[in-house]
C-alpha cells in the first residue's frame, strides 16, 4: 500500500514588477491546514494496520475447531429462551411458558400441577394479628384443598410439603418444587389480603356471619330446649347460658359477661380432660389449645394444694374478664358448690335429667334457626338485645351480679324471637318461663354472699315440722313403716335425714337460695355431716341399710327454742 506525500505548501504572494510581496496571514492558515491532513493520514495508516490484524485473527478462528465450538455455544444462547412464567390456560391449569429477548414465539412446556383453581393470599388472625400465607386449589378430583404456612416460613420445602400432604401432585419432576414456589410467589404478588374466619361471629364487607366451632357443646342443629325445660328454672338458666357461647362474639363490649360459669350436678353429661386440679402452666396450655371452643366445661377436681386451687380459679375469672377478646364462655362442673366457685363464679344448680313424655313442642327449634335468624336481621338483633340489657340492667342495678344478669336477659330476649318465628305457639310459654326464671334466680345469686343460709335452713326445720310435712322417729323404735323420704330419725345428740330430704326442705322453704349453696354452707360451718351409711335395726329384727346426713340437735334446738323432736301440730 503506497504511503500518502503530503504537497508541498505554496507560499501566496502578489508580484510587483520584480518585487515578490508575501502575505504573511496567509501562509500561517495554509501550513495549519497542512498540519490538520498530516495528521489524520496518521490515523488511516493505524486503522488500517488494525483491520489487517483482526482478518488475520478470523482467519484463524476459522480454521481452529475449537473456535467453531464457542462460536455455536454462543449462538445457541444468544437464541435460547431466557424468560419464564407461569401462565393460567382455559383448561384452569397453569403451564410453564418459555420465551427468549429476540421477540420469538414462546414455547409451552408443560403444567406444573393437574390442580386447577390455585390462589394465593395472606390471612391475618384477628385473635393476635399473626399473618399467614394460605393456599388453595382443586384437585383433579374436583375436591377443594388447600394448606397455610405462617408468613415467616415461606419457603420452599415448607411450601411443598404442604402442597404434597393436602394431596396435590407436580409434573415437572426435579424442577417441580422450584416453579411451585414461583407459583405461589406470583399469586401472592396480587396483595390480596383477608382476615381469617374463626369461630363464632366474623365480619366480612359489613355483613355479619356464623362460623361453627368443632368443639362445640350444642351443635346447631341441636333443640334450643329440652322438651320439659318449661318447667325447670334450671334448664331454662342453662340453654340461656349456651346461647351466650353462640352469641358473644356477637355482641358489643358492654354487653360481655365478667365470670366464668359453674354447673353444679351429681352427673355430666359433657365429659372435659380440662381440670383445674392442676398446675398453672398446664392449665393455661389447656385452655389456649382450646382457644376455638365456643364453650369450654373445666372439671372442679379436688386439689391437695389450696393456692394452687386459688391461682387457677384467679386465673379462669382473669380469662373471663377479656371481654370480647375472649372468644369463649367457661362453665366449671363441680358436685358440690366451693368457696371458690362462689367467689368467683356464677353457679347453676342441675338436677339429674328426667325422661319426659310430654310434647310441648318447644324442642322443634334449634340453635341453627337462632343463627339464621341474627344472621338475616342484624338490624333488628341489635335493637332487641340493647333493649331487653337496658331494661334488666336498671331494673337489677345494686346487684352483686347485675351484669350477668343482664346480658342472660338479653340472650334470653333472642331465644324468644326465635320462637316466635319459628313456632309462634310456643313463644309465650317460653317468654313466661324466662321471666319466672330471672325472678327466682338473681336473689339466689345475691344470697350466696349473705351468711344467713344457716339460720333460714333451721326456720325451715321447723315450719315443715309444724306442718308435719316431715315427721321425727326415735332411731331406737323403728319398724317397717319407717320412710326416709319424710322421716328424720335422731338420738340423743344428732338428727338423721338423707339428702334428698335436705334438698326439698330448701328448695320449698327457702327458694331465694341456690340448694347446692346451702349444703355448702352448712357443710363448711360443721352443721350438716358428710353421706355415712347407717345400719338400721327394726323392731322385726331385721337390719336396713340407710345412707344419710347427721345434724347436731344442740344446733336446731339452740337459743331457747321449743325441741323440735316433741312438734306435733
Amino acid at each position: 500500500m503506497s504511503i500518502y506525500q503530503a504537497p508541498q505548501v505554496p507560499q501566496p504572494a502578489v508580484t510587483f514588477g520584480d518585487e515578490r510581496l508575501v502575505d504573511s496571514w496567509a501562509v500561517t492558515m495554509l501550513q495549519n491546514t497542512c498540519s490538520n491532513l498530516q495528521v489524520q493520514n496518521m490515523a488511516l495508516q493505524q486503522e488500517n494496520a488494525a483491520l489487517k490484524n483482526k482478518s488475520q485473527s478470523l482467519q484463524q478462528q476459522r480454521e481452529n475447531p475449537l473456535c467453531k465450538a464457542a462460536n455455536r455455544a454462543y449462538l445457541r444462547e444468544f437464541t435460547a429462551y431466557k424468560t419464564e412464567s407461569l401462565v393460567e390456560f382455559p383448561d384452569g391449569r397453569y403451564y410453564l411458558v418459555k420465551e427468549n429477548p429476540l421477540g420469538e414465539p414462546y414455547k409451552v412446556v408443560k403444567p406444573v400441577s393437574d390442580c386447577t383453581e390455585f390462589s394465593a393470599r395472606y390471612a391475618i388472625d384477628p385473635r393476635d394479628g399473626s399473618t399467614s400465607i394460605e393456599v388453595r386449589y382443586r384437585l383433579p378430583n374436583g375436591t377443594l384443598s388447600g394448606f397455610r404456612v405462617a408468613d415467616d416460613k415461606f419457603q420452599q420445602n415448607a411450601l411443598i410439603q404442604g402442597f404434597y400432604k393436602s394431596g396435590g401432585t407436580l409434573r415437572c419432576g426435579k424442577d417441580g418444587p422450584r416453579l411451585f414456589y414461583m407459583l405461589v410467589a406470583q399469586l401472592l404478588s396480587k396483595h390480596e389480603i383477608y382476615f381469617q374466619p374463626i369461630p363464632g361471629w366474623n365480619i366480612n364487607a359489613s355483613r355479619w356471619f356464623f362460623k361453627e366451632s368443632a368443639g362445640c357443646e350444642a351443635p346447631l342443629d341441636s333443640p334450643i330446649l329440652r322438651p320439659d325445660a318449661l318447667t325447670s328454672e334450671d334448664q331454662m338458666m342453662m340453654a340461656a347460658v349456651i346461647g351466650l357461647s353462640f352469641l358473644k362474639t356477637r355482641l358489643p363490649e358492654d354487653m360481655q359477661p365478667t365470670k366464668p360459669f359453674a354447673v353444679i350436678s351429681e352427673s355430666f353429661s359433657i365429659t372435659t380432660e380440662i381440670t383445674l386440679n392442676c398446675k398453672l402452666a398446664e392449665l393455661k396450655k389447656q385452655l389456649n389449645h382450646h382457644r376455638d371452643d365456643l364453650l369450654i366445661h373445666v372439671r372442679g377436681g379436688f386439689a391437695s394444694n389450696r393456692y394452687q386451687k386459688a391461682t387457677n380459679y384467679d386465673y379462669l375469672s382473669d380469662e373471663a374478664e377479656k371481654g370480647s377478646t375472649s372468644r369463649s364462655i367457661y362453665i366449671v362442673q363441680a358436685k358440690e358448690l366451693t368457696p371458690e366457685i362462689r367467689e368467683h363464679c356464677i353457679p347453676i344448680q342441675l338436677n339429674p335429667a328426667e325422661a319426659c313424655s310430654a310434647t310441648t313442642g318447644v324442642d322443634s327449634v334449634t340453635w341453627g334457626d337462632l343463627i339464621s335468624l341474627v344472621e338475616g336481621n342484624p338490624n333488628e338483633f341489635d335493637s332487641r338485645v340493647y333493649r331487653a340489657y337496658k331494661e334488666e340492667r336498671d331494673r337489677m342495678e345494686g346487684s352483686n351480679f347485675c351484669q350477668e344478669i343482664a346480658v342472660l336477659r338479653a340472650v334470653s330476649e333472642i331465644i324468644c324471637w326465635t320462637f316466635s318465628q319459628k313456632a309462634s305457639f310456643s313463644e309465650e310459654k317460653v317468654r313466661d318461663a324466662y321471666k319466672t326464671a330471672f325472678d327466682h334466680y338473681p336473689s339466689r345469686w345475691d344470697s350466696m354472699l349473705n351468711t344467713t343460709a344457716s339460720d333460714c335452713f333451721r326456720n325451715a326445720l321447723y315450719a315443715a315440722a309444724r306442718e308435719q310435712t316431715i315427721r321425727f322417729r326415735d332411731i331406737g323404735d323403728l319398724d317397717e313403716t319407717y320412710c326416709k323420704e319424710k322421716e328424720v330419725l335422731y338420738d340423743e345428740y344428732k338428727l338423721y335425714l338423707t339428702l334428698d330430704l335436705v334438698k326439698r326442705l330448701v328448695a320449698k322453704r327457702m327458694p331465694e337460695f341456690l340448694t347446692s349453696d346451702v349444703l355448702a354452707q352448712l357443710t363448711e360451718a360443721g352443721i350438716l355431716s358428710s353421706s355415712i351409711v347407717k345400719t338400721l335395726t327394726l323392731s322385726t329384727g331385721h337390719s336396713k341399710n340407710v345412707r344419710l346426713r347427721s345434724i347436731n340437735r344442740s344446733f336446731v334446738n339452740g337459743y331457747g327454742r321449743r325441741d323440735i323432736t316433741t312438734i306435733s301440730t
